[in-house]
C-alpha cells in the first residue's frame, strides 16, 4: 500500500514549509494531502477513514498549542505517529515530552521525513534517523542533525496543489516562493542566529538556487495559479548582487509578473532600485526596525547607519 501522509494546520494560507515537504515525498512516490482544521466539520472522520501513515504538525512558538490540542484529539481515533516539525520543536525540542507528540523534527524535514515514511513503510527501526526525535518504550531517542541540503536545485519545487481544495486560497492572486535559504546578518531578534549555531559544521548556512531553477519555478507558478503577484519570502531576494542581476534579467524577457520581495535599505542603490523596478518590481519590504541609530546597532545588531 503507497503510505500517506497528511499535514494539519489552522490558518488560511499556504505554508511553504508543506508544500516543499510534500513536493519532495511525492517526488519519492508518497501520498500527501493536507487539511485547514477550521474548514473540515468531519475532520477526525476524514483522519479516521484517511488512515495515514503519518499525521503531520508545524509550529512557530504559540502555534504550538493550538497543534498540541489537535494532537490529542487525533491521538484520540488513530494510532499512527504524529510529528511536529518548523521552528518551535527546532529550538525548544522538549516538546517531545508531551504525550500526543511521538516525533519531532528539527531543522529542514524533506529528506528526514521521507526516510522516516520508508521506514515506517518497511517495518524497520526509526529511532535512529538524523534530526529527529522520538519516544519508544518511555525513551527519548536525540538524533543530531545531518547536513544542511547544499545544492537546493536539487529539490523539486513546492506542491502547491495540497491546497487546491480549498478555493481561497487556489483562486489567491498571490503566490508565495523562496530562492534561497539563510540569511548571512545577525540581526539580536531573529531565529538565523540560533538557526546558524543549531547547524554548525554542518555545511553552509546561507544557500542560493540558481537563477533559472527559481524562473522554472516562477513560470510553473504563472501556469498553473495565474497570480498578480508573486512574493518572494527571502530574507533578502539575491544577497550576492551578480545572481540578483542575473536572476533580473531573467526574469523581465520570462515571466514578467509584478513582484515584490525584501531587503535592506542600505544594501539600495539607484542601479539596483532601477533594475527591480524594470524587471517588475511592484514593492519593496524593507524593517528599519528603530529610527534610533544606536539601538539599531547596539540593542538589535541590524549595523545600520542613518542616511546622510
Amino acid at each position: 500500500m503507497i503510505p500517506k501522509v497528511i499535514f494539519l494546520q489552522d490558518i488560511w494560507h499556504e505554508q511553504l514549509g508543506f508544500e516543499y515537504l510534500a513536493g519532495y515525498l511525492r517526488s519519492q512516490g508518497v501520498i500527501c494531502d493536507l487539511y485547514i482544521a477550521s474548514a473540515e466539520r468531519n475532520l477526525l472522520r476524514i483522519l479516521k477513514a484517511a488512515q495515514p501513515l503519518l499525521v503531520c504538525f508545524s509550529s512557530t512558538t504559540g502555534s504550538h498549542l493550538w497543534a498540541l490540542r489537535m494532537a490529542a484529539r487525533v491521538k484520540s481515533i488513530l494510532s499512527c505517529p504524529v510529528v511536529m516539525g518548523g521552528s518551535h520543536p527546532t529550538f525548544y525540542p522538549q516538546v517531545i515530552e508531551d504525550p500526543n507528540i511521538d516525533i519531532i523534527c528539527r531543522g529542514e524535514g524533506e529528506e528526514a521525513l521521507h526516510e522516516l515514511t520508508v521506514a515506517l513503510g518497511s517495518g524497520k527501526d526509526i529511532t535512529g534517523i538524523r534530526n529527529l526525535w522520538m519516544k519508544k518504550d518511555g525513551i527519548i531517542h536525540r538524533n543530531p542533525l545531518r547536513p544542511l541540503v547544499e545544492n537546493l536545485d536539487t529539490l523539486p519545487f513546492p506542491d502547491r496543489s495540497i491546497y487546491d481544495r480549498y478555493r481561497s486560497i487556489r483562486k489567491d492572486t498571490i503566490r508565495l516562493l523562496i530562492s534561497s535559504r539563510g540569511c548571512p546578518y545577525e540581526c539580536s531578534y531573529c531565529f538565523n542566529i540560533a538557526g546558524r549555531d543549531l547547524y554548525k559544521g554542518k555545511g553552509k548556512y546561507v544557500r542560493q538556487r540558481s537563477p533559472e531553477n527559481v524562473i522554472a519555478e516562477c513560470l510553473e507558478i504563472t501556469a498553473l495559479y495565474h497570480p498578480r503577484i508573486l512574493n518572494f519570502e527571502d530574507d533578502i531576494l539575491g544577497i550576492d548582487r551578480r545572481w540578483l542581476f542575473s536572476f533580473l534579467e531573467l526574469y523581465k524577457k520570462k515571466v514578467g509578473v509584478p513582484f515584490l520581495c525584501n531587503t535592506r535599505w542600505e544594501l539600495l542603490n539607484e542601479e539596483l532600485a532601477n533594475r527591480l523596478r524594470s524587471s517588475g518590481c511592484w514593492a519593496l519590504q524593507i524593517g528599519i526596525e528603530s529610527a534610533d541609530e544606536k539601538i539599531r546597532r547596539d540593542v538589535l545588531g541590524r549595523g545600520s547607519t542613518n542616511p546622510e
